[in-house]
């Protein structure tokens, strides 16, 4: 069992457990060449290492990978995932900077003001200033994506 202590290493309050699914799900999210660890080996290939390049892993199958990695129940799992979610979410909309270590960064980037133009009428128009979400990938993970 995965104490619950909670620590922040970006300001972020998450239990020790949040966190493991959570870094287990990132990883995840990148399948292809993903390398099962010693105890995991004994597993079968679950779908999402069979798909096809550029095909889309629904929530549903993410939750049952991840639950048969973990050996987590897929409602556990599901709670932890959403929970993770929507602790991003919020850390984002607040403006603070969520960061993992080996995958990437989430941010809340701010858009200027500016001049645009309806595309119906062909008027011009002024664009109010606002606030949108980024992601910055590390290198790390865009090395397993291309295939370094």
């Amino acid at each position: 069992q995965i104490p619950a202590q909670e620590f922040s290493p970006t300001g972020v309050m998450l239990s020790a457990r949040s966190l493991l699914v959570l870094a287990l799900s990132f990883m995840l999210s990148s399948v292809r060449g993903f390398l099962p660890t010693h105890h995991m080996a004994r597993r079968v290939a679950t779908p999402a290492v069979r798909m096809a390049s550029g095909e889309q892993l629904k929530k549903s199958e993410f939750i049952d990978i991840l639950a048969s990695r973990t050996e987590m129940s897929k409602t556990d799992v599901s709670k932890v995932f959403s929970a993770a979610l929507d602790v991003i979410s919020d850390s984002v909309a607040e403006g603070k900077k969520v960061s993992f270590l080996g995958f990437g960064s989430f941010e809340r980037r701010e858009r200027k003001a500016r001049t645009g133009r309806n595309p119906q009428t062909g008027e011009t128009m002024e664009i109010a200033a606002t606030h949108t979400p980024a992601f910055s990938a590390s290198k790390a993970f865009k090395d397993k994506v291309k295939g370094l």
